[in-house]
């Protein structure tokens, strides 16, 4: 049996569809045009792995966790405030009418004494009397007059080191756990710096940092003798109150920090993850960095829409200039 004859019996009993109908066809035409059409398959079936291919080497489909210990970190961001919201002096100095002596303090407090000690006296000196709610709100430039009330950075911040080199704060604004607007600083941050670029530091780089405080500029009894304290991303702007940790006057703290670093993966992936950092640059470095902050941002720019004002007791969105109230 020759060579040829050999092939072609063999490739009758082919299981390779298309192959034995090409070889028992009657007719040159007839075996071009199945052949012809086997190739046109052929090709498709390898466009489609290869281009499932390209799509698989693009995208991992194992989710991977490195833990490692590097030589040089990116240095995190620090918000600290006073947990006292509002200087009492610089208050009743402003609103003499809410405060003792023209106010009864005794009936204030059995009105409301979640602000007030369990033995409480008549003051000697001025005391506000009045809930956050009661706040004179009707003022040209409300948040930039409070600001001036609140408590300022020299009065319990000496000062924050790092790598030898003093840090200059920013401000930021937000509402303490009272109801009170509160005025903190913020460290080592690039909010509203859209062209920063984080540099890192050796990582047995630390933070030193002196602070201070004076109870007797509390706006209420009740208000805790200590400093509230976040420590976030650099690209965050954060409330301490409901993000952070309280510092206790007399104390000596040491923190050890450990990130956590999730990186999430865009489409086809089900995470479906939005680039963030691009969005919060293209906006000036303003902007949410993360889902709930979107929620948040969302439900502030509504009550600007609706109100005019923003309620500082459900609404926790970093801004500086927004008018609040607490019925809105």
């Amino acid at each position: 049996m020759s060579i040829v004859k050999f092939s072609k019996s063999q490739l009758k009993q082919s299981l390779l569809t298309g192959i034995p109908q090409i070889i028992q066809a009657k007719g040159t035409l007839q075996k071009l045009l199945k052949s012809f059409v086997l190739i046109v398959c052929l090709t498709g079936c390898l466009y489609q792995i290869w281009t499932f291919m390209v799509v698989y080497w693009k995208y991992p489909v194992n989710v991977d966790v490195f833990v490692s210990n590097p030589s040089s970190i990116t240095p995190p961001a620090f918000t600290i405030c006073e947990y006292n919201g509002i200087n009492r002096l610089r208050f009743c100095k402003e609103f003499p009418d809410l405060c003792t002596p023209n106010k009864d303090f005794l009936d204030f407090c059995q009105r409301h004494s979640v602000f007030c000690l369990k033995h409480v006296t008549q003051p000697k000196g001025k005391m506000p009397s009045v809930t956050p709610q009661e706040l004179p709100q009707n003022i040209s430039d409300v948040r930039l007059e409070y600001k001036k009330m609140g408590s300022q950075l020299y009065s319990f911040v000496d000062h924050v080191i790092y790598d030898e080199k003093y840090l200059s704060p920013k401000p930021v604004y937000v509402f303490n756990v009272q109801g009170l607007p509160t005025n903190c600083y913020a460290f080592n941050t690039v909010w509203r710096n859209s062209s920063a670029v984080l540099v890192k530091a050796p990582q047995r780089t630390g933070f030193e940092m002196v602070l201070k405080t004076d109870e007797n500029q509390n706006f209420y009894l009740s208000t805790p003798n200590v400093i509230q304290m976040a420590v976030h991303s650099p690209f965050m702007m954060v409330n301490p109150f409901t993000e952070g940790f309280s510092v206790r006057s007399c104390s000596t703290y040491k923190m050890y920090l450990e990130k956590t670093e999730k990186t999430l993966l865009p489409a086809p992936y089900p995470t479906n993850c939005r680039d963030y950092e691009k969005a919060w640059r293209d906006r000036g470095g303003y902007g949410p960095l993360n889902q709930e902050m979107c929620i948040e941002e969302c439900a502030f720019n509504r009550s600007i829409e609706i109100a005019g004002c923003f309620n500082p007791i459900f609404v926790n969105y970093p801004n500086d200039t927004a008018p609040f109230c607490y019925d809105g």
